[in-house]
């Protein structure tokens, strides 16, 4: 046994010094050191070990891992023809099958009462015995346990013993699919373990009329796999995070790669343009900061009054012009300065692929905005109510369609309190260091439950006509706000309605056609429900064109407390003129987001 511990050891572990073969073969330092050296020269004389002179390293050769082999076959054989049972375990080892281990997880994962977990494991045990098999695995006893409780009815207890994981042939086609391998090993690893936490969000933390809104497309939610994890988007000042003193590259690097894990959608962070060191470094550490698929985008707020302002544009432009793909935006805040004298260099920017958002209040690209107040917050905004098919259900009444809408929120609003409190406490547990340090602390003050509302163009449209009166629209904000305001003061924190960017509105699109039909669904798979409201840059060009639509836009904002998504849409032609022009029209009337239009060539 000693021997073959000393050849299994080098198998897993590859080459090993001298002292770390001891210790690891498990071997006690002092007082077996020579039953160790003597074993270890048994296996060098037939040479089932060897030792590399030049790195003092002993490894285990070809003849040693053929006798693992056999010593493995030797002991399956011995145990298919002894007739007893054995259990693959989930730790990688081979066990004796004992059935009190399925009663203390029906009592331990479960919580299951006693007598119950009595019965249920011993209608396990006999199925087990009649399958006659030799080998059992974990997965295959679970799979067993609750299909026994599935067949009794305990449903609830079922969903605490599932095991989540990927099916094997879903592995096997990741594994193969091109686009997947060419992503890389990162990728696949990455996509596998987002599969596992969206199967437990769905089975285990959504309350189940919640879950079942999101299959059915009532609902969306975005980054399912980091809802019980991260917040959406944060808000962070540089400064908090890292000493003025200590900003160069290498900080703002591992500053950036860091944060981007501690929310699911957007990091915003200000203070770039308040320093002299920060813009120096910017551009380099935007380039190689590492923001791969799944980490959130990151936007850098940035005031035009800022002292460091021309720096700090000038370096984003550098940036743009040296990478293919944009992973950082620039939003910048023109309260208090005229654009004007700036709206070249930007204009630069969003030819060159940059990704411009203009406001008059602090926010994010997607339109969120920080109503708080405080230097860092944290915005839970994940979850999407799909208008459009509470206008489908209404069959034309207004009225019940806003009855619908405040009906929908009580159990949205609910699992985003329960969602908010879950983050709160696994970021204390050390989860987000950064959030748990500047966020979590003010707690009540600093974090937000915002209710996103998608197509509300299109639900209009279905139940007023092409041509509804915009005062209609703020009508059922006020409701939407008057329900949140209720609900408000009963958990003691702020909730917000919000009409922003998200990522569902081509699966509503979707679904809703698959159940209503395409003729009657508005909009299309591929364009999706409208998320806020989209302005063509050359109705900028034209006298008049604009004047309803940004009326009706600063309406509709001042009623969405959680921010509205506003989008100012060019071709890839579009004259540089036209944007500049653009950007001076808009600008401090309404916060908008530059971007090229959809499909444009």
């Amino acid at each position: 046994p000693q021997r073959l511990r000393i050849l299994r050891t080098l198998n897993s572990k590859g080459p090993l010094s001298y002292s770390d073969l001891k210790k690891f073969a498990g071997f006690h330092p002092k007082s077996e050191s020579g039953k160790f050296a003597y074993h270890l020269r048994s296996l060098d004389n037939p040479v089932l070990v060897l030792l590399d002179k030049n790195t003092k390293q002993y490894d285990i050769t070809s003849l040693g891992k053929t006798a693992i082999n056999l010593v493995k076959q030797i002991e399956e054989k011995s145990i298919r023809e002894s007739g007893r049972m054995y259990v693959r375990t989930s730790h990688q080892a081979i066990e004796d099958f004992n059935s009190d281990k399925i009663l203390q997880s029906l009592v331990r994962e479960g919580h299951m009462p006693l007598d119950l977990a009595h019965r249920i494991t011993e209608e396990t045990k006999n199925r087990i015995n009649r399958y006659r098999t030799s080998h059992l695995t974990g997965p295959l006893i679970r799979e067993l346990v609750n299909a026994v409780l599935l067949e009794g009815g305990h449903e609830d207890y079922r969903s605490k013993m599932a095991r989540l994981g990927i099916p094997v042939h879903d592995l096997q086609q990741m594994l193969t699919d091109v686009d997947s391998v060419m992503a890389g090993l990162e990728h696949i690893m990455l996509a596998a373990g987002q599969r596992v936490f969206v199967e437990y969000l769905l089975t285990n933390i959504l309350p189940q009329d919640v879950a079942d809104m999101y299959l059915a497309g009532g609902v969306h939610i975005s980054n399912l796999a980091l809802w019980p994890l991260a917040p959406d988007t944060v808000f962070l000042n540089l400064n908090d995070i890292i000493r003025e003193s200590s900003v160069d590259t290498p900080s703002l690097v591992k500053t950036f790669n860091h944060i981007l894990w501690e929310a699911s959608s957007e990091v915003v962070i200000d203070g770039m343009a308040d320093t002299d060191s920060a813009p120096q470094h910017m551009r380099d550490a935007l380039i190689m900061m590492h923001a791969p698929q799944g980490a959130a985008h990151l936007s850098l707020y940035t005031p035009l009054k800022s002292k460091y302002i021309h720096d700090t544009l000038e370096s984003y432009k550098a940036y743009v012009s040296s990478v293919d793909g944009c992973a950082a935006g620039l939003i910048v805040d023109v309260r208090g300065v005229d654009i004007a004298k700036y709206s070249d260099t930007l204009s630069d920017i969003i030819k060159s692929g940059g990704s411009i958002t203009v406001t008059k209040q602090k926010m994010g690209r997607s339109g969120i905005t920080e109503q708080s107040g405080a230097r860092a917050s944290a915005k839970m905004h994940s979850l999407a109510i799909n208008l459009p098919r509470l206008a489908y259900e209404s069959e034309g009444d207004e009225a019940f369609f806003r009855a619908k809408l405040t009906t929908r929120m009580e159990p949205i609003i609910s699992a985003l309190e329960t969602r908010r409190k879950d983050i709160a406490n696994i970021t204390r547990g050390g989860l987000n260091p950064t959030l748990a340090d500047n966020v979590i602390k003010q707690e009540k003050k600093s974090v937000n439950v915002i209710v996103n509302l998608v197509g509300m163009h299109e639900a209009m449209t279905h139940i007023l006509g092409d041509s509804y009166p915009h005062n209609i629209q703020l009508k059922v904000l006020k409701t939407a706000n008057s329900k949140a305001a209720k609900i408000s003061s009963k958990t003691g924190f702020p909730i917000f309605i919000s009409m922003i960017h998200g990522d569902g509105a081509a699966r509503l699109v979707e679904l809703d056609a698959k159940r209503y039909g395409k003729d009657k669904v508005y909009g299309t798979p591929n364009s999706g429900y409208q998320h806020g409201i989209s302005i063509d840059i050359r109705k900028t060009l034209i006298p008049g064109q604009l004047g309803d639509i940004i009326s009706n836009t600063e309406k509709t904002a001042a009623m969405l407390g959680g921010g509205m998504y506003t989008e100012l849409l060019y071709d890839i032609d579009t004259p540089l003129s036209d944007i500049k022009h653009g950007l001076e029209l808009l600008s401090g009337r309404v916060n908008f987001t530059v971007k090229p239009r959809h499909g444009s060539s």
